[in-house]
């Protein structure tokens, strides 16, 4: 009995753990640009003190 709780429990565990590091955040999205069109992204957001996205 205490070997089905402890898989029970670590199966749980498990299960919580993967849930908790999906997201459904949209903002963050990956596009492929060129490097002048990176840099002159990241100037225009630091002119306009947008730090988080001229990083």
């Amino acid at each position: 009995m205490t070997a089905k709780w402890l898989k029970t429990t670590v199966l749980g565990v498990a299960l919580i753990s993967v849930a908790a590091c999906s997201s459904k955040d949209s903002e963050d999205r990956y596009v492929a640009r060129d490097v002048e069109v990176l840099y002159n992204l990241g100037q225009d957001n630091l002119k306009k003190k947008n730090y988080r996205f001229a990083a």
